[in-house]
């Protein structure tokens, strides 16, 4: 008892409850609100010819409590920022090109806006999420965990939310009007059809902030928060969700060797199988996952579960054949979707896809930089990452490494490279590495050193 009596009280006071978030000034704050928010991605959010959400107005707050204070912000340098600081450019160079010399007289096909002014969007979002990463760079790296972990009890929370009503007759009216998304999706549990998602448009991207999440308290030992997190994962079905956190957290032991944590990883991993072998239940749900991967074939509604890859792959195919022809500078930010059907002749396109309605997406990180921005903002972000990853691991901060390992991996299946979880995620590594001296070239820390665990 004594044990839970303090693991509740000290969940009162970490993150956003903690004394080190009322002492920080207002732009940190805020910017840490913006994280504890962050996962109503698509729930709660408010619309305004688009679902602006309420993390990014907290962040537009806090870029303006920096301006306001920029006399007394203190700026480290380092190369990390030079790299974001290119992409910025990148971004911008690349918007310009394409709105000096692309096609922008025929309307992009499933967008509601004019192409010149879809672009500009897009360019702009761009640059909001290099922004919002540059705020949570300067944010102290403990606390900054501390509230991206406590954010996933609010995750949960939808979650539940989004469960529950979805099995209630009108339930369906209730989600609609809160913002949720109410299609059943995935595969049924205990015969009820969840939508998936939770607070987020796809299950997909609900896999990847859960991940993330999962593997940041795991290896800040917060427990409780483990355990929620783990039902956001499980409720996602996201299988790069749990592909990613295996590898990132056999990744991290294999980076940071400890005895005693491989001796738990290996405990963990036997009864794990033996559990899924033994409950139909959970085989079901393993046989599922691996049919999506394309070991096995499972069927999920009538569609075949290995379906999504082959659809996958076929975007992921065209968007890298969009790089090489445009290989400086893209085809231009939210351009994706002009060019698909420039390159889509012998590939099984699904028949929805023709619909006037549907803006098709790549569903891969990396190839919607490379395609929309070219190889060469292709390689300032996977330097950004490696870069962060690298400096996590001299650190020896077993939370840095293992997020940087979990994006790098779940960033192959997120729609979006400006996916506000993803550089919530850099921003925690880049806090990490400023915090410990990294950003300027201090030697690694001591072993021995407890502050790095």
């Amino acid at each position: 008892m004594g044990a839970l009596r303090t693991l509740f009280r000290d969940g009162w006071r970490f993150g956003v409850l903690s004394p080190e978030y009322r002492a920080a000034g207002w732009p940190e704050r805020l910017a840490l609100a913006s994280v504890l928010l962050i996962p109503f991605q698509y729930a709660l959010t408010i619309p305004a010819g688009f679902p602006l959400k309420l993390s990014e107005l907290l962040v537009v707050a806090a870029a303006a409590a920096w301006l306001l204070r920029w006399r007394r912000n203190h700026v480290t340098i380092g190369l990390d920022l030079l790299l974001a600081g290119v992409l910025a450019v990148w971004v911008l160079i690349s918007t310009g090109f394409a709105l000096g010399f692309a096609d922008l007289a025929t309307p992009l096909p499933g967008g509601d806006r004019p192409p010149a002014i879809d672009m500009v969007v897009y360019c702009a979002y761009a640059l909001f999420v290099l922004v919002f990463w540059f705020l949570l760079r300067g944010s102290h790296h403990l606390l900054l965990r501390d509230v991206l972990i406590q954010s996933v009890w609010l995750a949960l929370a939808a979650v539940l939310t989004q469960a529950a009503f979805m099995q209630v007759p009108g339930g369906d009216g209730v989600l609609r009007a809160l913002g949720f998304d109410t299609r059943g999706r995935g595969q049924a549990i205990l015969g009820m059809l969840f939508g998936r998602s939770g607070p987020f448009l796809e299950g997909q991207h609900l896999g990847f902030y859960a991940g993330a999440v999962f593997v940041v308290a795991l290896f800040a030992k917060r427990w409780l928060s483990l355990a929620a997190a783990s039902l956001c994962l499980l409720y996602s079905q996201s299988t790069t969700g749990l592909l990613g956190v295996a590898i990132a957290v056999v990744a991290t032991l294999v980076l940071l060797p400890r005895k005693r944590p491989l001796i738990v990883l290996g405990a963990v991993a036997v009864v794990g199988a033996a559990v899924i072998a033994i409950v139909p239940a959970l085989r079901s749900f393993a046989l599922f996952q691996l049919a999506k991967l394309g070991i096995g074939t499972v069927s999920v509604n009538g569609v075949d579960a290995g379906r999504s890859l082959n659809i996958r792959g076929m975007k992921s195919d065209i968007g890298w054949k969009m790089m090489w022809d445009h290989p400086l500078l893209g085809v231009g930010p939210g351009r994706y979707a002009a060019h698909f059907y420039d390159y889509s002749d012998g590939y099984d396109v699904p028949p929805y896809y023709r619909s006037e309605n549907l803006r098709v997406i790549s569903e891969n990180g990396y190839v919607h930089i490379g395609s929309e921005l070219g190889l060469v903002a292709l390689l300032i972000f996977a330097a950004l990452l490696g870069l962060l990853l690298f400096r996590s691991w001299r650190a020896r901060n077993a939370v840095g490494v293992a997020a940087g390992v979990f994006t790098a991996v779940g960033f192959a299946t997120q729609s979006s490279w400006t996916f506000m979880p993803i550089w919530a995620t850099l921003g925690l590594l880049a806090a990490i590495a400023a915090d410990r001296g990294l950003i300027l070239g201090d030697p690694p820390v001591p072993r021995g050193d407890k502050a790095s665990r």
